[in-house]
């Protein structure tokens, strides 16, 4: 049976749009519990196939989906990081570009299971770079290093500490090394479209 509407959850969560044998199917909008985390775009059995997710926490992303999790292309906006590329499996897997808004700081190449993975380029926000070989998130096999000129690694420190002391920024959590940024979270047993993530990966 076919139709269209709006359901209001137990839970304050709700879903407004198409269904089809009891299945989401078509374009609709689900949000869950007081309006907290909102997938916006189309569905097919029961299953998220392209479109917008927003975390509570203001985090986004926009792309394909498959079986209930991000497959395809797809574009995550966390913070100040940008990540457009590939996606397998709901995590980041295939090519892909990740970059700091507003800095150098960035990777372009290949990743695996949300990590570096493969041949990559990264550049760092004082402008030095790494390009070669990764594995799980690390440098590993052949690779050359390049440093920034010692004027701007200078410029590049002073601007980082004065963040530090006055907008409490910290630079080992938010450095472009930290690849293991991937959250885990307990309740994504189903993938995809899971309201209680609290960001995404």
């Amino acid at each position: 049976m076919a139709g269209s509407g709006r359901f209001n959850f137990d839970d304050g969560g709700s879903f407004c749009g198409g269904w089809y044998a009891g299945m989401a199917e078509g374009y609709a909008v689900c949000s869950g519990p007081d309006g907290q985390g909102v997938f916006a775009g189309s569905w097919s059995r029961g299953f998220e196939v392209s479109g917008v997710y927003k975390w509570p926490n203001g985090d986004i992303y926009e792309g394909q989906w498959k079986n209930g999790k991000r497959e395809g292309a797809g574009v995550q906006r966390c913070g100040e990081w940008v990540y457009r590329g590939e996606w397998a499996r709901g995590s980041k897997n295939g090519y892909g570009l990740r970059q700091r808004r507003g800095s150098l700081s960035c990777y372009r190449g290949a990743w695996y299971d949300g990590l570096y993975h493969g041949y990559g380029m990264e550049t760092y926000g004082d402008g030095g770079t790494y390009e070669g070989q990764w594995q799980q998130g690390r440098r590993q096999g052949f690779g050359v290093r390049t440093s920034a000129p010692y004027a701007n690694a200078v410029e590049y420190r002073k601007r980082s500490r004065a963040k530090s002391s006055t907008l409490g920024y910290d630079s080992a959590r938010n450095s472009i090394l930290n690849t293991n940024e991937t959250v885990n979270s307990g309740s994504s047993k189903r993938g995809g479209f899971t309201l209680n993530d609290r960001k995404c990966t």
